[in-house]
């Protein structure tokens, strides 16, 4: 193993751990104490929670490590040598890109749910939540579906890859097609859309904004300024994974096109940002949403409580 893997395998652990230690307690305070008015807050916070989750899970056990100039990645981590790397290499790097494709999907319907349910508030109609579901269950299985075809189509085994030169280890490989169409199908597919994603969360959100002044003088003040708050909280939430997440998908993407020295250490910093979203998120949200941070100031009462408590009885018992 180089320096360099050694090093990328260091930080991938430190940081799979960290994140997991806020993703974990911060999903489960989310489900145990989101009040029944903002469960569409909570669904969008799970899931980007969710996703982040699970790609940190997956970083535990195996992260895929760019190799330099060629279509193809190493496996690395506690699978690697375990027999069967190359399929379980695309496995692994399958999945966190479907969690990313899926998590954008769940962005995109998230911000269309809040406009539909605006455009709605003039004539006091809720959204029909079985048709939500469904359209939902649908969008996510459609994009999983594009995401699992052109994923397939641009694998290529490591026996048929063409290697420059005999140097390269081919041990714990995993590799895709370095030319053609089918080169571009996954990193097209992966531009379109994060690009649409992103295009689309702002249109939605001017959408809403004008519904809600169009509308100002059919609901009351109060009412507008929650959609508002509403929008907000969602726009601030949104920025981590489209930083954090979205931009680095962007620049793997397109880097994988051209895989040259350069783009080989981009692919390495993109990796591990990726997986970076997730603390900020879970501060924000108890910074951010009144009903999470009681959550966590009754935690901390608790604690300080508690360790009052320990301190009089040691004191007590040195006596």
């Amino acid at each position: 193993m180089s320096d360099d893997q050694a090093l990328f395998a260091l930080l991938i652990r430190c940081f799979t751990i960290f994140n997991i230690c806020f993703d974990v307690p911060t999903i489960l305070v989310i489900i145990r104490f989101t009040p029944k008015n903002t469960t569409c807050m909570a669904y969008y916070l799970v899931l980007i929670l969710g996703w982040n989750l699970l790609v940190n899970v997956l970083f535990c056990f195996g992260h895929p490590y760019p190799v330099d100039s060629v279509h193809c990645f190493f496996l690395g981590g506690s699978l690697s040598g375990l027999g069967q790397s190359e399929l379980i290499g695309h496995i692994w790097l399958g999945t966190i890109f479907f969690a990313a494709v899926n998590c954008a999907a769940g962005l995109f319907m998230t911000f269309h749910y809040r406009y539909m349910a605006i455009k709605r508030m003039k004539t006091n109609e809720e959204p029909d939540q079985k048709s939500v579901i469904i359209y939902f269950v649908c969008l996510h299985l459609a994009i999983s579906g594009l995401f699992i075809w052109t994923y397939w189509m641009s694998i290529l085994s490591v026996d048929s890859y063409p290697f420059p030169d005999n140097s390269i280890l081919r041990n714990d490989l995993f590799c895709y097609v370095p030319y053609g169409s089918k080169m571009l199908f996954l990193s097209v597919f992966l531009v379109t859309v994060f690009g649409l994603t992103s295009v689309c969360l702002f249109i939605f959100v001017a959408l809403s904004l004008y519904e809600l002044n169009k509308n100002a003088h059919l609901i009351s003040e109060q009412t507008a300024r929650i959609q508002r708050k509403y929008i907000w909280n969602l726009i601030i939430f949104s920025v981590f994974p489209v930083v954090s997440g979205g931009l680095p998908l962007l620049l793997m993407s397109i880097g994988f096109i051209l895989p040259n020295t350069e783009s080989h250490y981009v692919l390495i910093v993109c990796m591990i940002v990726l997986l970076d979203y997730g603390p900020f998120l879970c501060i924000f949200c108890f910074v951010r949403l009144r009903p999470y941070r009681s959550v966590l100031k009754q935690g901390f009462r608790k604690v300080k409580v508690m360790v009052g408590k320990s301190v009089v009885d040691s004191s007590a018992y040195v006596q």
